[in-house]
This record gives structure tokens, C-alpha cells and sequence, in this order.
């Protein structure tokens, strides 16, 4: 596995177990986030096709925005293990971080950030 960010984190923090089978990135990630989530999905004998959410922007708009995040882990992040979401979204918007950790932490999903390159 490679030493990069995303697959450490996804590494230290995927511990499958009951219905908790997923990852979540957003669908604007880097392709080798994407990439890293579906290598320790794969590693655990999961189907990243199945485990592997993608959370997309409504659509008309360019990005995710954080309410959209908080949103889906308050309805599935019991479902979740750990999301990598980078620090602000493909249009410079920044997520709140205080709200999407809170959210994480209320549904026990583990949150990681990134900055984008």
C-alpha cells in the first residue's frame, strides 16, 4: 500500500464492522484518492463499487457544500467508516470543518482532511 495521505489515513482508520462497510470521498476528489479508498476496500474483500461513496454537488451547482456533507453522514454515516474531504471544494468554497467533524463524531465516522495541490 502506498505512503500517501489519503492511504494511510483510509489504512489507520477502516475497520470494517457490521453495517459500518464504507468510505466516502467526494466525487471531485483526485483520482488517487479514489484510487486509495478502493485499494483498502478491495484489501477487505469489499467491492469499492458498492463501498465507495462519492458524494456529488446538487445538481445546478459546482460543488458539494458542507451542508450537503452534514446531511449525508446525520442520515448514513452510520454506514461510514472514515471520509477524506479536502479543505475547501473544487470552486474555493471552504467546508466547515467544525460542523462536518461533528457530524462525523455523532455518527462515529472518522473525518480526515486534505488541501488541495
Amino acid at each position: 500500500m502506498a505512503d500517501d495521505p489519503a492511504s494511510c489515513f483510509f489504512a489507520e482508520r477502516f475497520r470494517p464492522a457490521g453495517v459500518r462497510l464504507g468510505l466516502l470521498v467526494l466525487s471531485e476528489c483526485d483520482i488517487a484518492v479514489a484510487e486509495a479508498a478502493a485499494q483498502v476496500l478491495s484489501a477487505h474483500g469489499l467491492r469499492p463499487a458498492r463501498r465507495l461513496a462519492k458524494l456529488r454537488p446538487r445538481l445546478g451547482f459546482p460543488a458539494v457544500a458542507t451542508r450537503e456533507v452534514v446531511g449525508f453522514l446525520e442520515r448514513y454515516g452510520h454506514e461510514y467508516c472514515a471520509a477524506w474531504l479536502p479543505e475547501a471544494t473544487a470552486d474555493g468554497q471552504g467546508l466547515d470543518q467544525n460542523a462536518i467533524e461533528q457530524a462525523g463524531r455523532g455518527c462515529g465516522c472518522a473525518i480526515g482532511w486534505y488541501r488541495r495541490s
